[in-house]
């Protein structure tokens, strides 16, 4: 899976074209492996953001990561105005792309839940050990796994139950 984050800086609540208030935007292409049918939309949780982010899967995020960015935005830009309108969507003014299969550490993967995990499963993969062992990443999110923000959120989170844990410990004498 890769990514493609489309921003719009400056643009106006009234420019928006998408729906601000739908956290995601899917679009039905049969046969149109050149789209992006997939989009996430910050907007929903914050109004002040412009950007969408468009989720590339399967072979198809394989073969666009031989792609320059510019062709990968413009195939971006042509799935939103499939679903938009052509005279709908601008051109962005920053895109930030992922190569995740290119990335020696990730190599393309990110988490899932087969159909028959338990609602549970991430909760009890973030439950620290011992009070010693504490663990973050997307995997361990249970509102927003398989994302950079959810990884984000898990390490804050873990990061408090550190220090929570430090703090409940009694003080070591100084020398």
């Amino acid at each position: 899976m890769n990514k493609v984050a489309l921003c719009w800086e400056g643009m106006e609540e009234m420019d928006v074209f998408w729906p601000m208030d739908k956290e995601w935007i899917l679009h039905l292409a049969p046969n149109r492996t050149d789209l992006i049918t997939e989009f996430y939309n910050p907007c929903s949780f914050d109004s002040k953001q412009r950007v969408l982010i468009g989720f590339i899967i399967g072979e198809a995020a394989r073969r666009m990561e031989a792609m320059d960015d510019a062709k990968i935005a413009d195939r971006a830009v042509q799935s939103l105005r499939s679903i938009f309108g052509e005279n709908m969507v601008p051109l962005p003014n920053k895109v930030l792309v992922t190569r995740w299969e290119a990335d020696e550490y990730a190599r393309g993967s990110y988490s899932f839940q087969k159909v028959s995990s338990l609602e549970h499963s991430r909760r009890d993969l973030a439950r620290p050990v011992d009070g010693r062992i504490f663990f973050a990443g997307e995997a361990t999110d249970q509102k927003f796994p398989a994302t950079t923000h959810g990884a984000l959120l898990s390490g804050k989170r873990a990061g408090r139950a550190v220090v929570s844990q430090l703090k409940s410990m009694p003080s070591m004498p100084s020398k």
